[in-house]
């Protein structure tokens, strides 16, 4: 129940402040949901597969004044994240906190990103809650750490100050060692094709060329990361093929979906912000390679997790053009009338998200994957839900 009430709040708040354009208590209420996000997430019990391993790991954290140099070795956590878990451990030995000073990271400079790009902060929010926040919260928790520290950096790439952007790359990478693909962005710089790079009616055909690309890669990729024996990327690429991430694992059905969730949307609304000269600096580039990665997941599955980084600029892409009374499509103009039409046009986008989480998690259990976050439990009550219990289970939690 709690998860709908502030949903339905989210959607007043939208409607009240992004679509009625109302500005009393405007920074009461985004500071009052960032406070809720934060307490929601920080006092959750049991409520994320991949919480469940970190809160297992915890036990063997260290506190700040015990660390020694093979500590880092043993859990085989990048630095930074070791460091935040060492520094939760040293307040206290219960793992909730951690889940409190992860939950304050993340989403501080999520709603400071947000604050900051988006003409539509509660609807961008709302998206936000829909398709990233539980991922963010209860599962990826360092990665999402990570995706913080780009969004960090984000404010200076969109100035060219990108000295500083590629430092805010390192400290990611602290976080998480798949944040290295983030220094690409600072090579294509220094290369030239930065901006050689538009959105435009060759995408479509260019997203074909990279899905071609992709399905090539998917039978090497894995065996090259192995062979690399570097610590940390082959054991990682060594435990995703087990889990049959090494290759598409989507059907047609998922196909669409992904498609629909990730790409269609914000594509029409980059294109349409460019064509009306809306379109701010370094904005074209960074949603051409969201795009780029959503074509990539299909055929890669393992390539799902770039869209933690990238998702957050089609958002705020999205939220820029949702509620625009005209939209003017080269000479025609198309009147939007109401609040209703737009919600009616997004239907599919947050159609398919809801059938991500209603979707059993495979085809011989009748277990759903939105088990992993309902019902909710809290710290104060510390229910057990046993089909929780079992999910756990069944992805090896413990």
């Amino acid at each position: 129940m709690i998860y709908l009430l502030l949903l339905f709040l989210l959607l007043y708040l939208s409607y009240r402040y992004d679509y009625r354009k109302n500005i009393a208590y405007f920074d009461a209420s985004y500071y009052l949901i960032l406070i809720l996000f934060i307490l929601l997430a920080g006092f959750r019990f049991r409520i994320g597969v991949d919480t469940i391993r970190y809160e297992s790991y915890a036990e063997y954290i260290p506190s700040l004044y015990n660390i020694g140099y093979y500590d880092f070795i043993l859990l085989g956590y990048e630095p930074l994240y070791f460091l935040l878990s060492s520094f939760a451990r040293t307040l206290s030995n219960e793992f909730w906190v951690m889940q409190l000073l992860q939950a304050t990271l993340v989403n501080v400079v999520f709603f400071r990103f947000v604050r900051n790009n988006s003409k539509n902060p509660f609807f961008a929010i709302l998206v936000y809650y829909i398709f990233l926040y539980l991922n963010y919260t209860c599962e990826v928790m360092r990665e999402s750490c990570a995706v913080s520290m780009f969004l960090l950096g984000w404010e200076y790439l969109k100035r060219d100050k990108w000295l500083i952007f590629t430092l805010f790359c390192l400290l990611a990478i602290g976080f998480h060692i798949s944040a290295i693909v983030l220094l690409s962005i600072p090579l294509m710089k220094i290369m030239g094709l930065w901006n050689i790079i538009h959105v435009n009616r060759n995408t479509i055909i260019i997203a074909f060329v990279v899905f071609f690309i992709g399905t090539i890669l998917q039978q090497y990729i894995f065996d090259y990361l192995i062979s690399l024996n570097i610590d940390g990327i082959s054991t990682k690429a060594i435990s995703y093929s087990k889990k049959d991430l090494s290759g598409s694992t989507i059907n047609i059905i998922g196909i669409i979906a992904t498609i629909v969730r990730n790409s269609f949307y914000p594509f029409i609304a980059t294109l349409y912000l460019k064509q009306n000269g809306l379109l701010e600096k370094n904005w074209e580039q960074i949603i051409f390679l969201s795009l780029c990665v959503t074509i990539l997941t299909i055929p890669i599955s393992l390539m799902y997790r770039y869209n933690n980084y990238f998702f957050p600029f089609a958002l705020i892409i999205l939220s820029n053009v949702v509620y625009t009374r005209s939209v003017r499509l080269k000479k025609r103009v198309i009147k939007v009338s109401s609040y209703m039409v737009w919600f009616i046009i997004l239907i599919p986008m947050f159609f398919f998200q809801l059938k991500i989480y209603t979707s059993n998690i495979d085809n011989n259990s009748r277990y759903k994957n939105y088990m992993r976050y309902y019902p909710y439990s809290s710290i104060f009550t510390k229910e057990i839900d046993k089909d929780r219990e079992y999910l756990f289970n069944y992805y090896n939690a413990f």
